[in-house]
């Protein structure tokens, strides 16, 4: 039996489911060739590997040329078909999947289950930055050269939306036993594109795969261009030397709103931008001290200024967004601005007088103004914040090893709660958890709703575990944005996707 259905993300039992530097862009970077795309990133790239990259952008460029089970649509809700082309559950803890035949990897290998295999084990491996995510997986199991039984350690029911997100891409597994630790610049997977190369930090070329088992794409080259001031972006979207500009922020959206050359593109919610503690670090091992600073911080008038209006405000872990949020009990914030009950809560604690701390920021212009407003606030109540900005690795490698005491960085805002729920496990410290903080109740309700396949038994166990972090206060969101790009208007066929950048269908007008 074969249908198309519309699923809720937390994945329950279904039946069977069918089918450049910075500054302005060097002029050397372009082509006349309107069959390229230029696309201008703001997040530099060192690698593309999906066992290690845990940047969105990443795994956005990533989904152009490497491919997973499933996929989710642009409501990035709906389950779609990808590289399986049907599915169904048998039992508690297994999924059996048929997959597309007659589909080639980029360096000609074919795929088939033992590619499924290898690539899901090599994420849960004890060496990958997505073992977290995987925590779940018991086996893959090789059931024909088109099907695969996947099992879970107990029952698990987001385990369809784990599959439909960035890092279950399938590689090919001749190419990572090849490349060895090179795999990363010029990842071998099945999609519409395939990388030709890759300059780090600067510059990503993508070509069309002229054997691609779908409708081929229509671009022949994209070219992903590190350009992170937002100065330099516009400067080169208004000389013409670049098509798109991905994540803009406001003073973007602004300056082109009236040309009619270009075009801005506001797309669903998708990532959270959030402050973290280090709470194994004193004072913030302190909750008192961490609801102190929540509370010192004017999230509304930063989500209106810096941000110009984008995004909503919300409590961490469950943003408006995802499956699970109760608008009546997260709607209101626990933590206002209120910078008179902080300097209390800072007295109570011991530090009338407030401390000094530092706050560590990527290096890139939203986050630099993010981290001057939060040390201006919480100077008012007497914390003295020395800021400290990186590149996004440095600031991604120096929270999972606690090297730090507050820091800002993305987490998910869409699709499945348990896509967060790793972001406060004893499990997973020093990998996805980089608060440092847990509780054993609340490894034991996120355990629970993980296994629990009745939809109304799981949301009160997701909602009680969401209740008990946002009392700790372990991080908080300044906001959960609403994606916004900026194209030229010859550019015809782009939609914005929570997830990724799809291009397969994209063309350029002379």
């Amino acid at each position: 039996m074969r249908s198309r259905s519309r699923v809720c993300l937390l994945g329950t039992l279904l039946t069977v489911i069918a089918l450049v530097p910075t500054g302005a862009p060097a002029p050397d970077l372009f082509a006349a060739d309107r069959t390229m795309l230029r696309a201008a990133i703001r997040t530099p790239a060192t690698g593309f590997d999906p066992k290690i990259e845990t940047a969105s952008t990443v795994g956005a460029i990533d989904a152009n040329a490497i491919e997973t089970l499933v996929t989710t649509d642009f409501d990035g809700v709906t389950i779609r078909p990808q590289l399986a082309t049907e599915w169904r559950v048998e039992g508690a803890r297994s999924w059996i999947f048929k997959l597309r035949p007659k589909v080639r990897f980029h360096d000609g290998t074919p795929f088939d289950a033992a590619a499924v295999k290898f690539s899901l084990e090599r994420m849960a491996a004890a060496d990958s930055s997505q073992r977290g995510d995987f925590a779940w997986l018991e086996s893959v199991q090789i059931v024909d050269p088109l099907t695969v039984r996947i099992t879970a350690k107990y029952p698990y029911a987001p385990m369809l939306s784990s599959l439909a997100f960035y890092e279950p891409y399938l590689v090919s597994p001749s190419a990572v036993q090849r490349m060895g630790d090179g795999f990363g610049q010029r990842p071998v997977g099945t999609g519409p594109f395939k990388f030709q190369s890759h300059v780090p930090k600067q510059r990503t070329i993508m070509v069309r795969n002229d054997d691609y088992w779908g409708p081929k794409a229509v671009l022949a080259q994209v070219d992903w261009i590190f350009v992170p001031e937002d100065n330099a972006r516009l400067a080169g979207l208004l000389a013409g030397e670049l098509d798109l500009l991905t994540v803009i922020e406001p003073s973007i959206a602004q300056a082109i709103a009236k040309n009619a050359q270009y075009q801005v593109l506001h797309g669903p919610a998708d990532l959270v931008d959030r402050v973290g503690f280090n709470t194994r670090k004193k004072p913030f091992d302190d909750v008192r001290i961490r609801r102190a600073i929540v509370h010192a911080i004017n999230r509304k008038l930063m989500l209106e200024t810096i941000f110009g209006g984008d995004g909503v405000l919300y409590d961490m872990p469950i943003a408006p967004t995802m499956w699970g949020y109760d608008r009546s009990t997260m709607g209101p914030l626990s933590y206002p601005y209120d910078p008179e009950k902080a300097k209390r809560l800072l007295a109570e604690a011991g530090y009338p007088n407030g401390f000094k701390t530092t706050f560590t920021a990527i290096n890139r212009p939203d986050h630099r103004q993010i981290a001057e407003v939060v040390q201006e606030d919480l100077k008012k109540v007497g914390i003295q914040v020395e800021v400290k900005t990186f590149d996004f690795a440095t600031v991604a490698e120096l929270s999972r090893q606690g090297q730090d005491e507050m820091y800002i960085i993305g987490t998910y805002g869409v699709g499945d709660p348990d896509r967060v729920f790793p972001e406060y496990e004893s499990s997973t410290v020093g990998v996805k958890n980089r608060n440092f903080w847990s509780t054993p109740e609340v490894d034991r309700l996120i355990a629970l709703q993980r296994t629990q396949l009745d939809d109304a038994k799981r949301l009160a166990l997701v909602r009680q575990a969401a209740a008990k972090i946002r009392e700790a206060v372990p991080d908080f969101a300044l906001r959960v944005r609403v994606d916004a790009e900026a194209i030229s208007k010859k550019v015809k066929g782009y939609r914005l996707h929570p997830l990724k950048w799809v291009l397969q269908p994209v063309g350029l007008e002379p």
